[in-house]
């Protein structure tokens, strides 16, 4: 029968325990920690929230240094591990990092939840074409754009291609001459002189109302308002 998605984690995080210590027990420098393998039972593990937790677990310590250094969170030993976001992997890692990023965003780049999740990690930034997006929705809307095998999209006007990598990218785009990138949300269709310039304008789409009225009162609207005020 097919395991269970806890079982499969369980299964995934002594795989991880046992490759990380392998890595450290091969690990050249004289400052890294001693290599550690962490023992445990299946009850002992507790799945929440994004993390999975090893409650009061048996650590062997494979190889002795004169002085242990304290633990750090990407040690071995350590008891909190972290799930990727999607609700359909079962894949456990080290800690929040640029790998547990690449790999939601490689496989799961779809998903509501995990581009929520990535959204944060990354900073608000796009980790694969490297532009800096401001509101969530935007994010999401931008985020599905790469989602295809060849995740990097040529802007330009009615150009279809797309590239595997960001750098093939950058060397077509410097055949659109001039360049001439153009908004992607639906029903805007405005055309642009530079990347900067669609940047500025895109989003705008996303502004929230209350932000948005402000931004088009402007500071003389809003003087005046005050200066009509009773007080």
């Amino acid at each position: 029968p097919a395991l269970k998605r806890e079982d499969r984690i369980i299964r995934n995080l002594r795989s991880l325990i046992k490759k990380t210590s392998v890595l450290h027990k091969r690990c050249k420098n004289p400052d890294a920690r001693p290599s550690k393998l962490v023992e445990f039972n299946d009850e002992q593990v507790v799945i929440d929230n994004g993390t999975v937790t090893v409650r009061n677990p048996s650590v062997v310590v494979e190889e002795v240094e004169e002085e242990e250094k304290p633990a750090g969170e990407n040690c071995c030993g350590a008891d909190t591990y972290h799930l990727c976001p999607s609700e359909s992997c079962d894949r456990v890692f080290l800690k929040i990092s640029a790998t547990l990023t690449k790999h939601a965003l490689k496989c799961h780049i779809s998903e509501e939840k995990v581009l929520e999740k990535t959204f944060v990690w990354t900073k608000h930034k796009c980790t694969l074409c490297l532009r800096q997006i401001q509101f969530l929705q935007h994010y999401k809307d931008h985020m599905k754009l790469h989602g295809t095998a060849l995740q990097h999209f040529c802007y330009h006007l009615e150009c279809k291609q797309r590239f595997s990598t960001l750098q093939d990218l950058k060397d077509h785009v410097k055949t659109h001459q001039p360049f001439r990138p153009q908004c992607s949300v639906t029903d805007c269709e405005k055309i642009f002189s530079s990347a900067q310039g669609l940047y500025d304008h895109e989003w705008r789409h996303y502004i929230p109302a209350p932000q948005k009225e402000e931004l088009e009162l402007g500071p003389s609207r809003q003087v005046k308002e005050s200066e009509e005020a009773p007080w």
